[in-house]
């Protein structure tokens, strides 16, 4: 197993997604730049770019069963959406427009089951006097919602990064408290809302980029510092924040993936 990462500010937002079997990395260099990038990590080589006609591009997530990237971006008319492109071929269709009751700048990630081909996408819904934060059930087939529910009140974080395992959803982001960024791991069911939270106690820094290992459930997160820039691994199950390792040579970790081989 490998840590794969980009550093130095080559992505800023943490978007990327790998494709285990082929062993190739695609990202976003920045939330307002509407193309995917991407590296065949195997044989140390470029891949063409591929242009989506997004202006803005929120999360990438990898289908293995498929071999297709799903895409949470704005369109020409900021609508934001979701698409799926296969980069074999380079084709690219929409799946489904978010609906208007979720406020975009909330909805910034969601998490694929590839036994059902649904995509779990997360955010703020209903009105901002009283908004909750909800999961949407969407089909990619289909485009349809099949379900959608609130999630418990504990959990009305801003999600940078989820995943989908053992019918729940694992993840992490952070909100302001007392006016201080404070960052959570999330556990929640899709299913029926419940969701736990857990704080995240680090020193000085900010998360700039999340993976997940779901055989060993563990989150890895890269913290930036004034003093330096490591990596964290917790332990979901446990509820265990490791030690850090310092990282040096190329910067911030801005963008990372976990790889099986």
């Amino acid at each position: 197993a490998n840590m794969i990462y980009v550093g130095g500010s080559s992505t800023l937002d943490g978007i990327s997604a790998y494709d285990q079997a082929n062993q190739r990395y695609y990202f976003a260099t920045n939330y307002k730049v509407g193309w995917i990038y991407g590296t065949d990590i195997k044989n140390r080589a470029d891949l063409a770019p591929l242009d989506i006609g997004a202006t803005t591009i929120a999360h990438l997530a990898f289908v293995q069963s498929s071999g297709e990237l799903v895409v949470l971006y704005d369109d020409s008319s900021k609508k934001r959406t979701i698409g799926i492109s296969n980069p074999a071929v380079g084709s690219f269709r929409t799946v489904l427009k978010v609906p208007a009751t979720y406020d975009p700048a909330y909805v910034m990630s969601g998490a694929v089951d590839e036994s059902t081909h649904n995509y779990f996408l997360i955010g703020k819904v209903g009105t901002q006097t009283s908004p909750a934060y909800g999961v949407a059930t969407v089909s990619l087939a289909t485009g349809q919602i099949s379900r959608q529910v609130n999630l418990s009140s504990a959990c009305d974080i801003f999600v940078e990064r989820l995943w989908y395992t053992n019918g729940l959803l694992v993840g992490g982001g952070g909100d302001i408290v007392n006016n201080t960024l404070t960052y959570y791991t999330i556990k929640a069911s899709p299913v029926t809302g419940a969701c736990i939270k857990t704080a995240i106690k680090l020193s000085n820094g900010i998360i700039t980029c999340w993976t997940y290992d779901r055989e060993k459930n563990v989150l890895y997160f890269g913290e930036a510092t004034s003093s330096g820039n490591y990596m964290y691994s917790y332990d979901v199950a446990k509820a265990l924040l490791n030690p850090p390792v310092k990282i040096n040579g190329i910067g911030a970790p801005e963008s990372i993936e976990y790889s099986q081989k």
